[in-house]
């Protein structure tokens, strides 16, 4: 699939959201959940060359050059991070209803983790961190 008809494909989600919320004002009709974080997982495959692995494996979701990489995708300010090993990678990605997207961090998840020390950490074993946050980090991008 190119990048346009990827990008289409997201869009047209938006669309038929703006569209819901429209004839029903007192709902919301926000695409959460397991769903953003497919398309995280997606976006991270079709432009960063991500290997994905199967759903339901522990702490990561695939890797990138050969290191393990937790995906995250939001349509927000902020996330979780789950705790990662020593070497896992952190892709960070904020999504747009125009089906843009843009990379909030892509880089070292165990120095974003460590930076979060003192953070409680939630039932499902994640720690907050907002993107103010992870930018204050000033780490660049990995390079291929």
């Amino acid at each position: 699939m190119d990048q346009e008809r990827f990008k289409g494909a997201i869009r047209s989600i938006y669309v038929a959201v703006t569209e819901l919320e429209a004839a029903f004002p007192e709902r919301r009709f926000t695409p959460d959940g397991h769903m953003v974080g497919s398309i995280g997982e997606a976006i991270a495959h079709h432009y960063y060359g991500v290997k994905l692995y199967p759903p339901g494996v522990a702490r990561v979701d695939g890797e990138w050059q050969k290191r393990p990489i937790q995906i995250k995708a939001t349509q927000g300010r902020d996330t979780y991070l789950k705790e990662p090993k020593e070497g896992d990678l952190l892709l960070v990605l904020h999504l747009m209803k125009s089906g843009e997207h843009k990379v909030v961090y892509f880089n070292d998840a165990m120095r974003v983790w460590k930076s979060r020390e003192g953070v409680k950490v939630t039932k499902a074993g994640e720690k907050f961190v907002s993107f103010r946050q992870l930018n204050a980090l000033g780490l660049p991008e990995v390079q291929e």
